[in-house]
Parts: C-alpha cells; structure tokens; sequence
C-alpha cells in the first residue's frame, strides 16, 4: 500500500537510534527486505533511510553512547501526522495531562 497524503491522526514515520549503524542497517534490511541509504547528516552522525521499491518508509540514525544511556534507548520513535490548525493545541493538551 502506498500512502501519498498522511491524514491528522495518521501514523506516518518511525527512526530507531543505534550505536552500531553498519549493524543496524544489516539486520533490518535483511530482516524487512529493504534498501538502505546512508547519508552523512553531522561528522561523526549518519541517517539511513530505509526504502522498499524506492518510497522510504522509515529510518536508522547514529548516537553516541552517553546520549544514548540518557534517553533510555534504543527505542523506535513514531511520528504521527498533525493537522497545522488543530496540532498545537492537542499537543498543549497532551503536555496538560502529565
């Protein structure tokens, strides 16, 4: 299924941070059947866009260790799709709720 327009509410992203990107890539691409491009975004810092029959549909990017023991991970980060008008006030509302 291809998805040209990501409607409100919509699941529409997901990047993993990793230690080992070379590693990452490997299993992924291998597990899920896809290609990968790597690009060079910071020294020391590349993003992987995952892709199958050339559309991307997710990512893989590198962070150092410290960084990474401080935010708990590695983890998948989902992206969800906003309404430009109505997002910032479910986001203040979401934030509200603690």
């Amino acid at each position: 299924m291809e998805v040209t327009k990501h409607q409100p509410g919509m699941f529409s992203w997901a990047d993993l941070p990793t230690l080992d990107l070379n590693k990452a890539v490997d299993f992924y691409t291998g597990l899920l059947k896809l290609d990968a491009n790597p690009t060079e975004i910071a020294p020391g810092m590349t993003y992987a866009a995952l892709s199958k029959a050339g559309k991307n549909c997710c990512a893989l990017y590198t962070m150092d260790e410290a960084s990474m023991q401080e935010r708990g991970g590695p983890w998948w980060m989902s992206y969800f799709t906003v309404d430009a008008g109505t997002g910032r006030p479910l986001v203040d509302e979401l934030l509200h709720r603690g």
